[in-house]
């Protein structure tokens, strides 16, 4: 920050001493979700190993995606007995949900006396408190078909720490 000694603002006294040595940092990730693999809640093919993955049938990115229903599931049925069903492995335009985070700190060094020092530090993990949802059940035929149960990232987390440095 341009406070301090040495920088662009100089306050002298108590302000001084409350506003100089601040650190800040801060990280920021943002990544789109991986791609879905679909399969079939139950195996008719009789292969002796392998999958069964259903067959596609529409589009199943149309429609308003919600937790419930994160894909449009009439896009697909079940394949018929002995065949492995025309879904494609993964499918591209159907994706899990993505990463949109910011961590931030900050540190404040104050010198005590010639070689010793006090360090304040707070850290905020997941600062914008964005919740990062799981992929959802993609095991054609499973009552949860189509939907995300569960959260894949913590709330935010806060720390505080002070550190003496000699």
């Amino acid at each position: 920050l341009p406070i301090g000694e040495g920088r662009r603002f100089q306050p002298r006294g108590v302000a001084g001493a409350i506003l100089n040595g601040w650190e800040v940092s801060a990280i920021y990730t943002y990544q789109s979700g991986g791609p879905l693999g679909f399969s079939s809640a139950t195996n008719t093919t009789f292969s002796q190993g392998g999958g069964q993955r259903p067959n596609l049938i529409g589009d199943p990115t149309e429609g308003d995606r919600t937790l419930n229903r994160w894909f449009n599931t009439a896009a697909f049925a079940a394949p018929t007995a002995y065949t492995f069903g025309s879904a494609p492995r993964s499918l591209g335009s159907v994706r899990s949900d993505g990463i949109a985070n910011l961590d931030f700190s900050a540190v404040k060094n104050t010198r005590l006396l010639e070689g010793l020092a006090l360090q304040f530090r707070a850290e905020f993990f997941n600062f914008t408190n964005t919740p990062r949802f799981s992929p959802p059940n993609t095991a054609f035929g499973s009552a949860a078909f189509g939907q995300v149960t569960a959260q894949s990232n913590q709330p935010r987390v806060v720390q505080f720490a002070l550190k003496l440095i000699f």
